[in-house]
Formats: C-alpha cells, sequence, structure tokens
C-alpha cells in the first residue's frame, strides 16, 4: 500500500536535513565562529570589513540598529 513507503521518505528526510542543522557547528568547531560568509567576489570581502568596521567587533556578530548613530556625524 501508499503508506509503505512512509519510513523511506522519513529516512531521505532525516538525512538531507542533517547537513542544514550541523553545519553550524561544524563551522564553530574547524572555524572558530558558527556561520562563514560567502567570500567570493570582491563585493562580499568589503561589506563584511563594512561590517567589522561599523561595529568595532567581529564581523560575523550582528548589532543591527542598536550600532548606527542617532545623528549624522560632522566632518568638520
Amino acid at each position: 500500500m501508499w503508506y509503505e513507503i512512509l519510513p523511506s521518505v522519513g529516512i531521505i528526510a532525516v538525512l538531507m536535513s542533517i547537513p542544514s542543522f550541523a553545519a553550524p557547528y561544524m563551522n564553530k568547531f574547524w572555524e572558530g565562529k558558527p556561520y562563514r560568509r560567502c567570500m567570493t567576489d570582491n563585493w562580499h570581502i568589503d561589506m563584511f570589513k563594512r561590517d567589522e568596521r561599523i561595529s568595532g567587533v567581529d564581523g560575523y556578530k550582528t548589532l543591527c540598529l542598536e550600532n548606527l548613530p542617532d545623528e549624522p556625524q560632522s566632518s568638520t
């Protein structure tokens, strides 16, 4: 019957979801950071450096709106 395929579908679904759940832990173990950014082109590298410059800490730590100044800084 149709329900005989359910164990196979369950096994395949679990095996296909393991990499997405295990990736942060593997990156933390090997790289020391839980998430890796794509550094394939200059735009991604520039955005990573911008995040590091704005936050003043690691570029992988997201600080969102808390990191933006309320008033624009004067250049004089």
